[in-house]
């Protein structure tokens, strides 16, 4: 009886168009032409209210994003194997490079279900070559070590010894040294060897 709903006149299927109650008539002619008629009252309940998707930027692959919705309870889904997702959480993980649609839904108190999705773009990790050169120096000599990949920053993770940009490594007292070379792609994504 009103635009809460529409129903098929010869099949009864009734679709809810907006929240609220309608008056559904069911009536009967027969050979006579005497009619006779129901009725019944249907509530057409609210879908979730849900937000924009926020949080999405791209992603380096092994790297992560933070992603969430201002309508909480919901369960995160993913289309690909470009990317993990965590189903409560939100924590997307890249996997490989390729684009992924995410699908957030929410189902209320009433068991109406909404939904809605973005597209996270996943960016692949820059090849770099291997670090090359001699694997010895003596305190106070230098060794040259390089990558044929150009760009990257040397870093060593101790003070046994120091390495300048150009890959140019000095002893600085016995022992062992572990020698890192990161580069970062236009994307902002890095690879260490």
């Amino acid at each position: 009886d009103n635009a809460n709903a529409t129903i098929g006149s010869l099949t009864g299927v009734l679709t809810g168009s907006a929240a609220g109650t309608s008056v559904v008539t069911y009536s009967v002619t027969n050979v006579q032409g005497c009619s006779s008629l129901t009725t019944t009252s249907v509530t057409i309940n609210a879908l979730p209210v849900l937000g924009t998707i926020t949080g999405v930027n791209p992603v380096c692959v092994g790297s992560t994003l933070n992603l969430s919705n201002s309508l909480t309870g919901g369960t995160w889904t993913i289309d690909n194997v470009n990317a993990m997702i965590g189903s409560l959480t939100g924590v997307l993980t890249g996997s490989a490079a390729g684009t992924s649609v995410i699908t957030y839904s929410v189902t209320n108190s009433d068991g109406c279900s909404n939904l809605t999705t973005t597209t996270v773009t996943i960016n692949a990790l820059p090849t770099v070559a291997a670090i090359t050169g001699l694997n010895a120096v003596c305190v106070g000599s230098n060794i040259t070590l390089a990558s044929t990949t150009n760009g990257g920053v040397w870093s060593v993770n101790n003070t046994n010894a120091t390495i300048n940009g150009s890959g140019v490594l000095t002893g600085s007292t016995a022992g062992t040294t572990t020698v890192s070379y990161a580069v970062t792609d236009g994307n902002n994504c890095t690879t260490i060897v």
